[in-house]
């Protein structure tokens, strides 16, 4: 859903190629995807008025983009079992997700409260009834 609807929330697609310009190191090339990250940050805080994104979904193909970049930073290493936290870019917590298209990135926000968040995961949690519990003092719950 997130990925789905990320170019007509804010009305642009942001891209950004791989393919090395004449003249350009690789390392200068990708150091500039962080131009078209703020870009989104820029399109996110000019559309809500309010908010800056904060998180960004990215498929792994972008992640060797990242670790050229002076403001990322990785997260520690560990065990990789579907989407998983890579590190930060500049205060965005990076996401590397399988159920994206590669070349693929999506920003979006997630503040202190419910409403401002862009999505909510809530998955169903049945409520089980469960037996009285009786304290000490004859009080029961």
């Amino acid at each position: 859903m997130l990925i789905a609807n990320a170019p007509d929330a804010v009305g642009q697609t942001l891209t950004w190629s791989k393919t090395l310009p004449v003249g350009v190191s690789k390392a200068e090339h990708y150091e500039g995807f962080v131009e078209i990250i703020e870009q989104g940050r820029q399109l996110v805080y000019d559309r809500t008025r309010r908010f800056s994104p904060n998180w960004m979904l990215i498929a792994s193909d972008i992640l060797p983009v990242l670790s050229f970049i002076k403001g990322f930073t990785p997260a520690p290493a560990q065990q990789v079992n579907g989407p998983y936290f890579a590190g930060t870019v500049n205060g965005i917590k990076v996401f590397v997700t399988p159920n994206i298209a590669k070349g693929t990135f999506v920003l979006g926000v997630l503040g202190n409260d419910m409403m401002s968040a862009a999505a909510v995961y809530a998955p169903y949690m049945p409520i089980v009834p469960t037996q009285s519990l009786q304290y000490a003092d004859g009080a029961t719950s």
